[in-house]
């Protein structure tokens, strides 16, 4: 479901409420340029695509070079934790955007570092 805060918003779509397997009333926002991304990977029948600067791609470049959240969490919580380094980069590497990249078989533009 789409909250009733973000229908005139254009920067992402927030989800509350999801109900999947064990998990009940998770809320979420994904950023259109992820979203992009994600559905380009994710749907053969998509012709083109434009991302922008693509959103949560490159979640551990981002971490070590800005500090801005929701980046700086993973750095904040490194810093408790620095013997889960690994563990946090397999987690986030599930999510980041850039790991989609090789599935995706449409033209995609975008404002990217890395070519997709």
């Amino acid at each position: 479901m789409v909250t009733a805060a973000n229908l005139t918003g254009t920067e992402s779509i927030v989800v509350r409420g999801v109900r999947v397997h064990n998990l009940k009333n998770i809320n979420f926002e994904i950023p259109h340029s992820a979203l992009t991304i994600v559905t380009a990977a994710m749907r053969g029948e998509i012709a083109c695509a434009a991302a922008g600067a693509p959103y949560l791609c490159g979640f551990m470049d981002a971490a070590s070079l800005t500090h801005s959240y929701p980046y700086q969490e993973i750095n904040d919580y490194l810093r408790l934790h620095p013997d889960r380094e690994e563990q946090v980069r397999r987690t986030v590497a599930y999510f980041d955007g850039i790991n989609f990249a090789p599935t995706i078989r449409c033209p995609i533009i975008g404002s990217f570092r890395r070519v997709l």
